[in-house]
């Protein structure tokens, strides 16, 4: 299955399925990731984080780069463990999809303008 990391703006919307028939050659098949996967719209309210996450370009979270200063945290979306987040606003400038899977068990926040799922 091709990982997501690697799915470019074109395909966002669909994942190539690799199988294996019975004869052993390979084949794929396409399918909407929307099939697969749901967007989640968790905000954080309660201001429980107050340090918001973006995604670089090796795909990881790191500390926001932008200043928030006087900015309402409450907007901002929880991205939980084992949740994506990505951010289609830096694909064009990029050439890649910013996309980064939370692992800690803490959830972190990233921008109101970010995807989560």
């Amino acid at each position: 299955m091709q990982e997501l990391a690697e799915i470019d703006k074109n395909n966002l919307y669909n994942c190539c399925k690799t199988i294996k028939n019975y004869t052993g050659a390979m084949t794929a098949e396409y399918h909407r990731l929307g099939d697969y996967i749901r967007e989640v719209n968790v905000r954080n309210r309660e201001l429980k984080v107050t340090e918001p996450k973006g995604i670089n370009i090796d795909k990881h979270f790191m500390p926001s780069v932008a200043n928030v200063i006087g900015t309402d945290l409450s907007t901002y979306k929880l991205v939980s463990k084992n949740q994506f987040a990505c951010n289609l606003m830096h694909v064009g400038r990029d050439e890649k999809i910013p996309m980064a899977m939370q692992t800690d068990d803490n959830p972190i926040i990233v921008s109101p303008a970010y995807f989560v799922f």
